[in-house]
């Protein structure tokens, strides 16, 4: 499923969401993650191949034993999203440093306030999809098409419900703390973003890009 976007894939563009930066996305696509996947993939196709087969072969003998009574079904309780995909798309602090741009000059009170803006704008979303997706929709094009284009970023397999909803990310509790020493030159820019997870602070330089007039994370 090259057209959708891998669950790994998924927990490092929320890793970028949380750090505040889009430069995690350069990963997405490395050779491990795809030989990983393709792995996964072929062994879970085995695994149902195998158990259709033993299903098929214990449906077509008779059977001796009393049927087990029937237990009682379980009333639904929360969201039916399986929890190792919900972990794996959870936020986490980490950072791919890089150094501020060379020749930039202070930014405008207008630029410092758009790329400002930018950082802190994932602090809007308020579902699990929109949280993950805020980074890819807003990363510059660049850096979207050597990950595959936008078709390579399809988040509709995650659910469209409610953060809070979720422990892992009550726990975490991420927050962008500060934007400072905003460096522009031209469409490129830099900024110091401090960011806090899971009670872990940490600062790292971001870069950024502007693209049709407005500013997006890029590398």
């Amino acid at each position: 499923m090259l057209n959708r976007i891998h669950v790994n894939r998924a927990k490092k563009i929320a890793i970028a969401v949380a750090a505040s930066s889009a430069l995690v996305l350069t990963a997405c696509g490395d050779e491990g993650d795809s030989k990983e996947n393709k792995t996964t993939s072929a062994t879970t196709s085995s695994s149902r191949a195998t158990t259709a087969s033993e299903t098929s072969e214990a449906a077509a003998a008779p059977s001796t034993e009393e049927p087990a009574p029937e237990s009682p079904t379980p009333a639904p309780q929360g969201n039916n999203t399986p929890p190792a995909a919900l972990n794996e798309a959870m936020p986490e602090l980490t950072y791919n440093d890089v150094p501020p741009i060379d020749g930039g000059a202070p930014a405008t009170d207008g630029d410092r306030q758009a790329i400002e803006n930018l950082v802190r704008g994932i602090n809007g979303a308020k579902t699990i999809r929109d949280y993950i997706g805020y980074v890819p929709a807003h990363t510059c094009q660049r850096v979207i098409n050597e990950q595959g284009g936008p078709a390579a970023f399809d988040l509709s397999q995650f659910p469209d419900v409610p953060l809070d909803d979720f422990e892992e990310y009550r726990k975490a509790k991420p927050s962008i703390d500060n934007v400072d020493s905003v460096q522009v030159n031209g469409n490129i820019a830099s900024a110091s973003v401090t960011a806090t997870a899971n009670g872990d602070t940490n600062t790292a330089t971001q870069r950024f890009e502007r693209e049709n007039g407005e500013w997006k994370f890029c590398r």
